[in-house]
């Protein structure tokens, strides 16, 4: 069984980027191609999120005074053979932002 990985940026200024990604659970066996459309549908743009608010792991070591910073763009989802890096599965990661939407809905969207 495949993992799906989500990779991700963050850009701290015009000439740096930072890169980062995480590892699900899939044991339902669904495509990246599915995994990227779901997530893509909570996401600010379709690209960006605060990765704190939704229990991933933070790229930077500083935010700016507007709070830009704090957020992070979805590069790529892939399939891949490496372990999970996140105790969650794809589909359950997908439910909590789901839920944290539908409590927050004016709140990092």
């Amino acid at each position: 069984m495949e993992n799906l990985r989500m990779n991700y940026s963050w850009q701290p200024d015009e000439k740096t980027d930072v890169y980062g990604s995480v590892i699900f659970h899939n044991p339902e066996n669904k495509s990246a191609r599915w995994f990227a459309t779901e997530l893509k549908k909570y996401l600010i743009g379709g690209e960006f999120f605060v990765p704190d608010v939704l229990g991933l792991p933070v790229l930077y070591e500083w935010t700016d005074a507007d709070g830009d910073a704090d957020y992070h763009a979805l590069d790529a989802v892939d399939k891949t053979e490496l372990p999970a890096t996140d105790s969650r599965s794809a589909d359950e990661f997908l439910s909590e932002i789901q839920e944290f939407k539908r409590k927050h809905p004016e709140e990092y969207w």
